[in-house]
């Protein structure tokens, strides 16, 4: 469980955890963390894990550890599509422009 939903469902905003409960809360929100400082080192802070589109900045700025778009949270909390890596999606991006580069044959400009 993420720690925004944690709270989304607590009543009054607030998370009443055992002590040992809280460590664990504290170690996924420091993996969050982590995993956020990972992407901003490889240059794919901001970058839909899922679509491989742009995070919005205000979904950032609210939660910088966001790895998708509103979009692809909403469809994976709501169950409308199956999540799916940004590999295959860019790989349909790279087949496509592939294929578009191909049929124009080669530049003639200098």
């Amino acid at each position: 469980m993420e720690i925004d939903q944690a709270v989304d469902e607590a009543p009054g905003g607030s998370v009443d955890v055992a002590p040992e409960d809280a460590i664990d809360v504290v170690d996924l929100l420091l993996d969050q963390v982590e995993a956020a400082l990972g992407r901003l080192d490889e240059g794919t802070y901001g970058t839909c894990t899922t679509c491989a589109g742009t995070i919005e900045d205000h979904r950032l700025a609210e939660t910088p550890t966001a790895q998708e778009c509103a979009a692809c949270a909403s469809d994976a909390r709501t169950g409308l599509v199956e999540p799916r890596p940004a590999a295959e999606a860019l790989e349909g991006v790279i087949g496509d422009v592939a294929g578009v580069a191909a049929e124009a044959g080669p530049s003639t400009e200098e």
